[in-house]
């Protein structure tokens, strides 16, 4: 069973996202050039606000090249040498297969539990005697190690994955998929003209101590998320609870987390309109309501740019379901102030206030 999301949210002046040439990303849909935002950026996001405010019992991972760092002084914190400890240490890491460059991180990033590096330090301490220098750690000390770097019951293994070709067995699917989110209205860019006002000069006279210019961005982006409910059961050994926890995290999170890029200059914290959650045999996404730009009608002022992308989105799924009914389980609506209810779709079943009712559709 899949579990999927879908938002439409507004966004004032903005950088959330830029490319290497210091511009926002874009792309072209339906001809119409459109504001993209990295999934990979609103990823990084998610996951920050989940470690903040928790999932139930369910922990949280860490992205790094500093292990052998951490569990050098992680050794040292148990009483060990330190220039021994790095010693075996990167023994244990060349005989795991893991590359230890010159500044002593290892070669590629990797993404591991939290308190990964005391669990393994602990492994090398308990083994101390028998990881000989040169000589190679013993095989029994490296599967050890190795354990050491999962956890069934981690909340972003489960969800982001990993794919580490360094360390066989290791690689984990993730249940998440992120869509990039796409505007659903025309490109707008801006350039904002800006100085930094000398504050010890001349009182006679204001003076710039420099100046510049950034673009900016507003819009409305329309955002995805599916989530594979059947492989977080398999990775959580059947525990339901734990399937819902994590239901109840990425529903939050990706209602409230946010890219922080630009925020102390533009403070775009701002929160979906509309989020509307889908309980389906498949994922559906329905970005192709918006292949044509969404356009305010001065004949119609009523009807601004995200009442028009709400009715859009709406009647896609409308659509969709009475295409595929059998792909449906149910679905559950999280409405923005001011929408009729009596106005939408008859297959948008269940209205609902609360992140805990968009997620509670999983039983």
């Amino acid at each position: 069973m899949k579990f999927s999301l879908h938002a439409l949210h507004a966004l004032p002046a903005n950088l959330l996202n830029r490319g290497d040439d210091g511009e926002p990303k874009t792309i072209k849909i339906g001809g119409t050039l459109r504001l993209r935002n990295s999934s990979q950026s609103w990823k990084r996001d998610m996951r920050s606000y989940n470690r903040a405010n928790g999932a139930g019992d369910l922990t949280h991972a860490m992205r790094t090249q500093e292990l052998p760092k951490l569990i050098i002084d992680a050794l040292v914190e148990l009483g060990h040498d330190r220039d021994e400890a790095v010693a075996k240490v990167y023994e244990v890491m060349k005989s795991r297969g893991l590359k230890v460059n010159d500044s002593g991180k290892t070669a590629v990033m990797l993404f591991l539990p939290e308190g990964a590096e005391e669990r393994v330090a602990k492994v090398i301490s308990e083994d101390w005697d028998e990881i000989q220098i040169g000589k190679g750690a013993p095989e029994a000390t490296v599967e050890r190690v190795t354990n050491q770097f999962d956890e069934n019951r981690n909340l972003d293994l489960a969800l982001y994955g990993r794919f580490l070709a360094e360390v066989s067995g290791s690689t984990i699917d993730g249940a998440l998929c992120l869509a990039h989110p796409m505007g659903v209205d025309e490109l707008n860019v801006v350039s904002d003209f800006f100085t930094a006002v000398e504050d010890r000069g001349d009182s006679e006279r204001t003076t710039s101590g420099m100046m510049g210019s950034v673009p900016l961005t507003s819009g409305i982006f329309y955002r995805y998320a599916a989530l594979d409910l059947d492989m977080l059961a398999k990775r959580y050994e059947g525990d339901m609870d734990a399937v819902r926890t994590t239901v109840q995290a990425v529903t939050d999170a990706f209602t409230n987390a946010m890219p922080q890029a630009k925020r102390t200059s533009t403070a775009a914290f701002t929160s979906p309109s509309i989020v509307m959650s889908v309980l389906g045999r498949r994922p559906v996404y329905l970005a192709d309501a918006f292949t044509k730009a969404v356009r305010y009608n001065p004949a119609e002022p009523e009807r601004d740019t995200m009442t028009i992308a709400i009715e859009r989105l709406l009647h896609a799924h409308d659509r969709s379901v009475r295409r595929n009914p059998r792909v449906y389980e149910g679905n559950g609506l999280l409405l923005p102030l001011g929408v009729d209810e009596t106005s939408l779709p008859s297959t948008v079943a269940d209205v609902v206030e609360t992140v805990e009712d968009l997620a509670g559709s999983v039983k």
